[in-house]
């Protein structure tokens, strides 16, 4: 057994560690009382996830808030998160190696014969149309990322979600 380490008063990330509970999950994990110095909000966390926050993971009340509550809360890059129901990173991400068409969002639908073009946009699937050629697909689809993505990414980019983060971190701690 490793040398027991207290963290007391250490800040990872957002988060501050005010004491050990004295207890442990099953696997030995022991847990602590900490709180999110953006939100005021105490919760009892393992070691582990302590270390994902300091990584970069994130706030977890803050996510858990958002989730419970349905409401616009936007989660910046500061932990990877989503914003308004997209994930920032994903719209800029790399096709998967199981891709047939060369085009996220073109899909081959064998019953039909048909080329699909889909895209996903705030939580939303939005249908483009069923194409009999690829490159019609992937020109439909093209055109949705610059009328759906491009504008959020700049707006994501510029810092544009920042003020709105700050403005819902002050809202939950009136």
């Amino acid at each position: 057994m490793g040398k027991k380490i207290d963290i007391t008063g250490q800040k990872f990330g957002c988060i501050e560690v005010i004491r050990d509970t004295g207890k442990k999950y099953d696997n030995g994990q022991r847990l602590w009382e900490c709180r999110c110095t953006l939100c005021g909000k105490t919760r009892i966390s393992g070691t582990s996830n302590i270390k994902k926050i300091a990584e970069g993971k994130g706030c977890y009340c803050i996510r858990d808030d958002f989730l419970k509550n349905k409401k616009n809360i936007p989660i910046t890059r500061y932990n990877k998160g989503t914003i308004d129901g997209t994930q920032a990173v994903t719209l800029t991400s790399k096709i998967r190696s199981d891709n047939t068409s060369g085009c996220k969002g073109v899909y081959w639908a064998p019953a039909e014969r048909k080329w699909y073009a889909t895209i996903i946009f705030k939580g939303k699937t939005h249908n483009l149309g069923r194409f009999t050629d690829k490159e019609e697909a992937i020109a439909a689809r093209k055109e949705a990322e610059k009328l759906y993505f491009e504008p959020f990414l700049e707006a994501y980019n510029a810092g544009a979600f920042e003020e709105r983060f700050i403005a819902a971190i002050n809202n939950i701690n009136k």
